[in-house]
């Protein structure tokens, strides 16, 4: 088509489409919310409460007692297909304050996969805030569906740790993309 041509082109609907799953602007977890449909589910010995950080119960207290295998699960009823974001090289981010070290070896994962960060939990400053970073090709990798993800973020320890956790994402990070232990 041209300026030249005599087309007709209709009149385009101003209404806003409907809103996308929920989870898919890549934020999980935050100000004390979860999306519509997610929730954190937390197995025997894990202890969860609410605390405050920026703001009245924006964050999440998770207190791994030890002994046993133990996992937090960041869960949602609807797939989401991060397959492009894989592709783009965006990279889970989580931000933590990590208040009693991990006794024990701790892993990240995603979709029955994970990556251990045992090491940066150890050497991150008690009640300091940071963010850990994990692309997202770790995860594609070590053999995740990235097409199907109902459970973007698993924390797993047998032994104790008490960590606080304020933040989930996905989100473009300047960090080498073939990184995947911490």
């Amino acid at each position: 088509m041209t300026f030249a041509d005599k087309v007709s082109v209709p009149k385009l609907s101003e209404e806003k489409p409907a809103a996308g799953a929920a989870g898919a602007d890549g934020v999980y977890f935050a100000r004390g919310a979860l999306p519509t449909g997610w929730s954190f589910a937390t197995s025997p010995g894990v202890n969860a409460r609410a605390i405050d950080r920026r703001g009245q119960e924006d964050t999440r207290l998770f207190t791994f007692n030890g002994g046993a295998m133990q996992s937090v699960r960041l869960t949602t009823n609807q797939p989401l297909d991060i397959a492009r974001e894989t592709n783009a090289e965006l990279s889970l981010q989580v931000e933590y304050s990590v208040r009693s070290a991990p006794s024990s070896v701790v892993t990240v994962g995603m979709e029955g996969v994970s990556v251990p960060v045992t090491d940066t939990l150890r050497s991150s400053a008690k009640d300091s805030w940071q963010t850990l970073t994990i692309p997202l090709r770790c995860f594609a990798k070590a053999g995740a569906d990235m097409a199907k993800v109902s459970t973007p973020l698993v924390m797993s320890t047998s032994g104790q740790l008490t960590i606080a956790v304020s933040d989930v994402r996905i989100a473009s990070a300047n960090v080498p993309q073939d990184r995947c232990a911490f």
